[in-house]
């Protein structure tokens, strides 16, 4: 081989290999992101996809990934993710049993969980073993409050969505539903030919937590710690900036 083809040889070698890197670096700057449709955090018919979807793409692009975001139910995000199909999932609440399988991002917000009652019930809660007579509804794959989902002892009725509890206590056949509040309000709200009007509930005081929520990496997954730092990097530029803020008013969490 003479010298020419010696230099052609090795300047398509060497445009193979950066082709390649770029190809690499755009794959890791690109994260497929789990989540539910779960009101008014994540949803599709409100601005930017809900205040929790905003805040997350958002400190995402600050750490310099571009999110893209898939819907799901909770269930089977957490289980794709957990097996590495997707590379995070959000909004997750901590668990133990979770912190042996994700790798945790800084808290994003804060959500009230509540017990959420007919209007015309007789329920009182004090404390965990007041609710022992109650069937009570949870969504499958949630962490609701950790002595709560701790408490085996309780009529828990497993059910596929917040909607599916909410319709379930207003037929009469769960006596209580775990919920997010501001999730419980805006179900009723958007959904009142199936649910009946706010006045219909009561909002059991006082919560069974307040929960933060975080964005999640699987563990087993190659990249999770660096998309895990350049997320938290992303956030605090977020809240730093009053960003975070903006959002949160924008959306009328303020």
């Amino acid at each position: 081989m003479n010298m020419p083809q010696n230099r052609l040889l090795n300047r398509c070698l060497t445009a193979l290999l950066l082709l390649a890197l770029s190809t690499m670096a755009c794959a890791e700057d690109r994260v497929a992101v789990a989540t539910l449709l779960w009101e008014p955090y994540v949803t599709t018919n409100t601005l930017n996809g809900g205040v929790a979807t905003e805040i997350v793409t958002k400190a995402f692009r600050l750490g310099g990934v571009q999110a893209e975001v898939m819907h799901m139910p909770w269930k089977d995000a957490i289980e794709k993710t957990e097996k590495g199909i997707y590379q995070a999932i959000y909004p997750a609440y901590f668990s133990l049993d979770r912190a042996g399988k994700f790798l945790i991002s800084e808290p994003f917000l804060c959500s009230p969980v509540v017990l959420v009652a007919r209007a015309g019930s007789a329920i009182s809660y004090n404390g965990l073993s007041s609710l022992e007579p109650y069937r009570i509804g949870v969504v499958a794959g949630y962490a609701n409050a950790e002595a709560f989902d701790d408490a085996t002892h309780l009529k828990k009725i497993t059910n596929s969505s917040d909607l599916d509890n909410l319709q379930k206590l207003k037929a009469g056949v769960i006596d209580l539903a775990a919920s997010d509040k501001l999730v419980a309000m805006s179900l009723i709200r958007n959904h009142p030919d199936i649910l009946g009007s706010l006045e219909d509930y009561r909002f059991m005081s006082p919560p069974l937590g307040n929960r933060d929520m975080y964005v999640m990496f699987p563990k087993q997954l190659k990249g999770s710690k660096r998309r895990l730092k350049r997320f938290n990097k992303g956030l605090k530029k977020l809240r730093d900036d009053g960003g975070m803020e903006s959002i949160i008013h924008t959306h009328g969490f303020r």
